[in-house]
């Protein structure tokens, strides 16, 4: 019979708590926007954050996540690949820009070309790791459009994720930094200098899927809920746009 509460009291304890692996440039716009449906539910959404190379090879290596949230769909089709998503759950959540940012001290000339030389040549540019990391991975993309890369390489910083590059930035440890123009919201100490054309790089769509090995009954629910046209504003309010269309 003690056995039996125990087992019990446990499946309630996980229905009532999802675990959401999401992408450290979309975590805190998911704490805001999942709290209405704690609100409604009583079901607690616990976040984990962490680039979404990191996250991936979480689930591959058995971390106990219910819904996984990247921020490049090649990391999402690497899980699908391996049997680790529940494939029919995959959805497009939103999209992003990538962006030059720059110090609000710091002066750059107008112009994306000639913004990044100035910057260059005056300092080091912060980057999420471009081997791995999407924010990265898309920046080097950029560069390589623009004839850069080579350039730019030595002269990287190279960060863990996303908001760990612009953190760099906003200490003024760096000239300027490539990542998502929403990671300007990160610091009062940062704008956007120039946006890239989205025709350098690959585009930007975050995916969302339920994990394969989750038996959270709520699960679900929470994946519904965060694709509900009526989550787009909130996530527009953030700098994020609506998912790209096919």
């Amino acid at each position: 019979m003690a056995l039996t509460i125990f087992v019990s009291a446990s499946a309630v304890e996980a229905g009532n708590t999802i675990t959401l692996f999401a992408a450290a440039s979309l975590a805190p716009i998911l704490e805001n926007s999942t709290t209405p449906f704690s609100d409604d539910t009583g079901i607690t959404v616990r976040i984990s954050a962490a680039a979404s190379s990191v996250l991936a090879r979480q689930v591959a290596s058995g971390a106990p996540a219910d819904i996984v949230v990247l921020a490049n769909p090649d990391w999402m089709q690497w899980l699908q690949d391996r049997g680790l998503i529940n494939r029919p759950s995959r959805r497009d959540l939103i999209s992003n820009r990538l962006a030059l940012l720059r110090h609000t001290e710091t002066e750059l000339p107008a112009g994306l070309v000639p913004a990044l030389e100035s910057a260059l040549k005056t300092g080091r540019l912060a980057m999420a790791d471009p081997d791995h990391v999407p924010a990265g991975i898309y920046g080097k993309a950029a560069l390589t459009s623009l004839g850069l890369w080579q350039q730019a390489a030595p002269a990287l910083a190279r960060s863990p994720n996303a908001p760990a590059a612009v953190a760099l930035l906003s200490r003024g440890e760096v000239s300027a930094a490539i990542s998502y123009s929403t990671d300007a919201h990160l610091s009062n100490k940062i704008v956007v200098h120039e946006l890239f054309p989205q025709k350098l790089h690959p585009s930007i769509r975050y995916q969302i899927a339920a994990v394969s090995s989750s038996k959270n009954p709520n699960a679900s629910q929470l994946i519904k809920f965060l694709l509900h046209p009526d989550r787009i504003p909130v996530f527009k309010a953030a700098g994020f746009a609506a998912p790209i269309a096919p």
